[in-house]
């Protein structure tokens, strides 16, 4: 994507956070991102569906990112020294530090009745991850299907996640996920 385009859709995305903050997602119209950032409607249209795919898009670029094989450091967390390889503990603590450092804008949007595509995708992604997780021996549980087992995982995630944020994110994310891990985790 060009740097110009990329900056229009930056701005956009931006006014949407910043408009889930103040007004909660069920009262955000497109004409309201529009006011904010000054693009004809046709510009919008070319960078999203709709006001849902936003928060999707959003879902899906952390993700890239979090399960990306190479981190540069961040504001508020390191994962630079990350190798690539499959590590649990660490995916779930990075997946924990995002929504922490975003709680402004996600519980809103967590919490709204709008929020299905949203969670749709955060489920989609958390699944696929599990998927792994759920395949490993250390994770497997006999006689049920790896599908459902990373589904449990990915629905009890995003409960303990949601919960955490609700209580002011009280663990340190590392905690948060070496607790879920240690949930799932067979017994040796």
């Amino acid at each position: 994507m060009d740097t110009r385009r990329q900056k229009t859709r930056d701005k956009i995305v931006f006014q949407y956070r910043r408009l889930l903050i103040n007004v909660g997602y069920d009262n955000i119209t497109v004409d309201m991102i529009l006011n904010a950032v000054p693009v004809a409607r046709s510009t919008f249209y070319s960078h999203f569906r709709s006001i849902d795919d936003i928060g999707v898009s959003f879902c899906d670029q952390m993700f890239d990112h979090i399960l990306a094989p190479k981190h540069e450091k961040e504001f508020g967390h390191d994962f630079s020294a990350y190798d690539g390889t499959f590590s649990p503990n660490q995916d779930l603590a990075h997946i924990f530090y995002h929504f922490m450092e975003a709680k402004g804008f996600l519980d809103p949007l967590l919490k709204c009745k709008g929020s299905f595509p949203f969670l749709q995708a955060l489920r989609r992604r958390l699944h696929s991850f599990f998927m792994k997780l759920a395949g490993s021996e250390d994770y497997r549980v006999d006689n049920v299907p790896t599908k459902i087992t990373a589904l449990m995982m990915s629905e009890a995630f995003i409960g303990l996640l949601t919960h955490w944020l609700d209580m002011g994110c009280i663990s340190s994310p590392e905690h948060a996920a070496h607790f879920f891990i240690k949930t799932f985790r067979r017994v040796k």
